[in-house]
């Protein structure tokens, strides 16, 4: 194909080549979609490089809601099991609330996270979000809950961190509610 050029007003608009189409000074749509091969995304490679980066190409984008199940045998109330999930890239965002169904002495953990966690170096895949109890018995001696991932898995494990002590597994409390929001980078 021949190299054409598309002008306006005295400037250059398109270049187009076999290989390529640059637009200069922006682009429009009016209405559609741009849609990317698979593999291919969005690159920003022209920007400055932080110590450490590994890639500069966004090439992943979803939204979405599933059910949560948990280990352990704990059980959910059907009308409060759902959570929704977003992934920008390798970050994932999960959040929501759940019910517990069951009582019991089991820990809570959700088994079922939408994608698998990354193992990264150095202890670089750790996360930790944070949970809001309500109608929620807890030890008295606990400052907050959280939640968190682990390498290489699909559960989400939730934590009753204490005063001065060790941290425990937060125990499935019958009717208990959790709300959290909790970010993890995908594998």
């Amino acid at each position: 194909m021949a190299l054409t050029k598309v002008r306006g007003a005295g400037a250059e608009g398109l270049t187009l080549s076999s290989t390529s189409l640059t637009v200069a000074n922006g682009l429009t749509l009016s209405d559609g979609d741009v849609t990317l091969a698979s593999g291919h995304g969005v690159s920003f490679a022209s920007t400055s490089d932080g110590t450490g980066m590994s890639a500069e190409l966004m090439d992943d984008y979803e939204e979405g809601v599933f059910t949560a199940t948990l280990d352990n045998s704990v059980t959910l109330h059907s009308s409060a099991d759902s959570l929704a999930y977003t992934k920008i890239g390798r970050q994932v965002m999960v959040c929501g609330q759940i019910r517990i169904s069951s009582s019991g002495s089991s820990a809570v953990i959700i088994n079922n996270l939408p994608f698998t966690s990354m193992d990264g170096a150095d202890q670089s895949e750790y996360t930790f979000g944070i949970a809001r109890l309500y109608e929620y018995n807890m030890p008295s001696d606990s400052k907050y809950v959280g939640c968190y991932t682990v390498a290489s898995d699909t559960r989400l494990y939730f934590t009753n961190v204490r005063d001065d002590s060790t941290t425990d597994p937060l125990l499935s409390d019958q009717n208990g509610y959790l709300m959290f929001t909790c970010s993890y980078f995908a594998a």
